[in-house]
């Protein structure tokens, strides 16, 4: 049997189940769907391509091209015919012979370069499919490559070990620029390359050739199918503005987070957990790049100021190591059009609103997927109780959607979910209200009450899911608030509001400031973790963190390099009962419209928004920061500032190409977005100014 070189493409599972989640029992559970696995590759058909699939029968689907992978050329006209429509869990892939012989194509520029060049857009393509990639070395040229070009096409050609170095070189810097596994099929073959290949002047294989190739590729494959398990799966849910003290597992008593709680009492509850910002979009960007607020380049929250362009995210991270990654939910880092959409920063998919305007009612017209609109029946912006379409019912099971899709490969799952966040609108129909019916609250108080209630039942759907599907020893569950509380529903009986966001309901101690400020409470957040067997049930933390600690905390759970310049240090360690490695943070950081805070251990000095002096707190006597220091103790003021001034860089936003898309998505927010007379704000929406009505 004679063989040319293989390139082979690993499929992922595609395993599509729309509505929503069931309980089955055992019996009634659908199977598992195989890892698919596509092979291609020159005269695969007769090569190893069949003995892969042998090998592999029952571990995983294998499919074979129907026709040669050529050169690199050729590669980059049909790779998209070869890929399909489906998800591709590996793919394992060469180009390499035919760059270097030349054959056919006399009339294309072969050089290393060019290879180089072409090889890099390949990869680039081949992982946006979000498969794990693995680059086959090229089998060794034959020993006699001027006979057979000759022979074939009247055709001399110099193939030595130096040519082939260099198109091998070439290869490896694309490679190692991506993260590519490598598999060196030219060190296996080289050795014993006379006894494998056909002859002196062939480049094809015997059939132990064959089989030799099909054995080293499958074990590959096969390892790294067994390496996907190794790496966690990553589900963070975001709640937006619940309060630190809210949830019942942080000691609050008016609202009912049953999942929530059984979270907490089978992981970590950190005590000491901080938003990046104390609003929405720049607490995002810290989150999503690991990069305090000093240093981050979404600090305002207009609605859709960009992240630039070359900045990497969580997603981003994880997206060389095969993870399949999805957001579902309030992005805030770039509206449409920009270098911010989330397609561009490492998210194969995301469903939900892209502007923070956008996300300022619960009946858009229409949410967001990958910059094109979701059309949702009914709606038409205006908050009522009883349109046709809640939008967080289509982003929550679109979230479930995703991780039954992806239950058979290692994924990142980022849930910003935007209840509880005002306007407080739920449908009457959800039973989440009933809960709340007979207290004597404000309307507004109870129907808050449901939406965390109901966000609370969405979250115990997603640990229900990982379970039905088998995956939830090896998915790391974090759940938090975005930023600190608002003093929502205030009463004389409720000043800091009925559900005591930032007072703690038992003890009476006050965090000052809530949402907006840079105190304490505009920061403080709930935070729990759960990964079955690595944290310990019931435990608690008051490790100081904030949100750029979680980007290298899914980096070292997913064995990732950590991008550089990031301001967070992993948490993992503390979180899997590592103490004695927790590596602390000097001190943490932020600012904010005019705000400046720094935490260095219980040390708090902050400058309000037009302050001209800064003020001191020790937290230690003084959690509720009521006695500024500042007079008292100048030198450690002074230090805290010094180090304050240095971790502020200007601010460095992403950009539009057009702002077309992300106004419209802004004015849909009023019904208004086919009327592009108007402009939208965070505050309301009006005629734009013309030269006649100035």
């Amino acid at each position: 049997m004679t063989h040319w070189r293989i390139v082979s493409l690993v499929a992922a599972a595609t395993f599509i189940i729309s509505g929503g989640v069931k309980t089955l029992s055992q019996e009634q559970q659908p199977a598992k769907p195989l890892p698919r696995v596509l092979l291609i590759g020159d005269s695969i058909r007769g090569g190893y391509g069949k003995g892969v699939q042998q090998l592999l029968a029952g571990k995983a689907e294998v499919s074979l091209n129907d026709k040669n992978a050529q050169y690199t050329g050729w590669g980059l006209k049909k790779i998209d015919e070869w890929l399909g429509g489906g998800k591709w869990d590996i793919i394992h892939f060469n180009w390499g012979l035919w760059d270097m012989y030349g054959w056919e194509y006399f009339n294309e520029d072969r050089s290393p370069a060019k290879y180089e060049e072409r090889l890099e857009l390949l990869v680039s393509r081949m992982k946006k499919t979000g498969a794990k990639l693995i680059w086959a070395t090229t089998t060794p040229a034959c020993p006699e490559p001027e006979k057979a070009m000759r022979d074939r096409f009247n055709r001399q050609v110099q193939i030595t070990p130096s040519v082939e170095k260099e198109y091998q070189d070439a290869a490896l810097r694309v490679m190692k620029k991506h993260q590519v596994a490598v598999n060196d099929l030219h060190a296996l073959m080289l050795p014993d390359l006379k006894k494998f290949q056909l002859g002196p002047d062939n480049v094809h294989f015997n059939e132990d050739g064959c089989e030799k190739l099909a054995q080293q590729v499958a074990k590959v494959i096969l390892q790294q199918l067994d390496s996907r398990h190794t790496r966690p799966n990553l589900i963070h849910i975001m709640a937006d503005e619940l309060g630190y003290y809210e949830p019942a597992f942080m000691g609050g008593k008016t609202l009912q987070t049953p999942n929530l709680d059984r979270l907490a009492a089978e992981g970590m509850v950190f005590k000491n957990m901080f938003g990046g910002s104390s609003v929405c979009a720049p607490t995002r960007c810290c989150f999503l790049t690991g990069k305090h607020s000093g240093h981050s380049s979404v600090r305002a929250n207009g609605g859709g100021t960009p992240l630039r362009a070359d900045e990497t995210t969580i997603a981003a991270m994880l997206k060389p190591l095969g993870y399949t990654t999805g957001g579902f939910g309030k992005w805030g880092c770039g509206g449409r059009g920009s270098t911010g959409v989330p397609e561009k920063h490492g998210f194969d998919v995301f469903l939900g609103y892209y502007d923070q305007v956008h996300a300022h009612t619960y009946y858009p017209p229409y949410l967001i997927q990958n910059s094109a609109e979701v059309p949702l029946a009914g709606n038409d912006g205006k908050d009522r109780n009883n349109p046709a379409t809640y939008a967080q019912y289509v982003i929550h099971d679109g979230a479930k959607k995703f991780i039954r899709e992806n239950a058979t490969k290692p994924f990142f799952a980022y849930l910003p979910y935007n209840p509880p966040h005002g306007s407080f609108h739920i449908p009457d129909s959800d039973p989440a209200l009933a809960l709340y019916k007979d207290k004597d609250w404000p309307a507004d108080a109870r129907r808050y009450a449901a939406m965390v209630t109901m966000l609370d039942r969405q979250v115990g759907e997603i640990l229900a899911l990982l379970k039905e599907l088998g995956i939830e020893q090896n998915t790391l569950v974090c759940f938090s608030g975005d930023n600190g509380g608002a003093d929502y529903f205030v009463t004389p009986q409720h000043p800091r509001g009925v559900h005591s966001a930032n007072k703690h309901p038992e003890t009476g101690v006050e965090y000052r400031g809530n949402k907006g400020t840079l105190y304490e409470g505009g920061l403080r957040v709930p935070f729990v973790a759960r990964w079955p067997g690595k944290i310990a049930p019931g435990s608690h933390s008051d490790l100081l963190a904030y949100f750029p600690d979680l980007l290298p905390t899914f980096a070292e759970a997913a064995k990732a390099t950590v991008p550089e310049k990031v301001d967070g240090i992993s948490i993992l360690p503390t979180l899997t009962g590592q103490n004695a490695a927790q590596k602390v943070h000097d001190y943490l950081y932020w600012e904010n419209y005019g705000w400046t805070a720094i935490r260095q251990g219980t040390w708090r000095a902050v400058k309000p928004d037009k302050a001209k002096t800064w003020e001191l707190y020790d937290l230690a006597s003084d959690p509720s920061e009521s006695k500024d220091l500042a007079a008292a103790q100048p030198d450690i003021l002074a230090k805290l500032t010094a180090l304050a001034t240095a971790a502020h860089e200007p601010v460095r936003e992403g950009t539009f190409a057009s702002t077309d898309l992300h106004e419209r998505d802004r004015r849909s927010k009023y019904g208004k977005q086919d009327d592009d007379s108007y402009i939208a704000t965070p505050i309301g929406i009006s005629k734009k100014r013309t030269n006649k009505n100035k």
